[in-house]
């Protein structure tokens, strides 16, 4: 396998790893809440999704290391990026750790 291959394989991992739609929905309702409450400036805006993008991605990661043991067990879980071998656990708690 080339680098480039195998390297493309790891991003993919590492961002299906970060749950990209579940970071989305939060993030969207994160940023609807504070137009609501505070009106929402740009700059606000910008950081709010900045730093909820980087939560709940990290959050992800680190469940994912927590529940490896018991994604490697069920049908449905068992080909996530660590329990299936493509990220190791190390790299899925360093990932996702501040």
């Amino acid at each position: 396998m080339s680098t480039l291959f195998i390297m493309q394989a790891r991003l993919q991992a590492f961002y299906e790893l970060s749950k990209p739609r579940m970071v989305a929905l939060f993030v969207a309702v994160g940023l609807a809440a504070y137009v609501i409450e505070e009106g929402g400036t740009f700059e606000g805006l910008l950081a709010l999704a900045a730093v909820g993008v980087m939560a709940s991605s990290g959050t992800n990661m680190i469940t994912a290391y927590i529940d490896r043991e018991t994604d490697a067990l069920m049908e449905r879980t068992r080909h996530r990026p660590v329990p299936s071998g493509r990220i190791a656990p190390w790299e899925a708690l360093l990932s996702g750790a501040p």
